[in-house]
């Protein structure tokens, strides 16, 4: 996830749970985690689940072996470099021929 997101942003999502957001506002607030993005039990694992699934789609789809890629929990974690955005529909890709 770190050859796209900043590594504090992530080193953030590695350490941040539900037990330890309290003492952890200013970091929340820096990358607009909490409200529409929920902190989690499992956040970091998750993340890496849903961005692998959208690039294990891109892959396939590069290498001509699908011609549509869904991946349903990838519009759940749409960030940017240094911080989250709220959920968004599916990632639905297409190779167009």
């Amino acid at each position: 996830m770190t050859k796209f997101h900043a590594d504090d942003y992530v080193q953030f999502l590695k350490m941040i749970t539900p037990q330890n957001m309290h003492d952890n506002i200013k970091q929340l607030q820096r990358f607009n985690v909490g409200e529409d993005c929920p902190v989690f039990d499992g956040l970091y694992d998750f993340c890496q689940l849903s961005a692998g699934g959208s690039i294990g789609g891109a892959v396939k789809l590069n290498m001509q072996k699908a011609d549509v890629a869904v991946n349903w929990a990838g519009g759940l974690h749409h960030a940017k470099k240094c911080e989250a955005r709220s959920v968004l529909p599916p990632s639905v890709s297409s190779h167009v021929s």
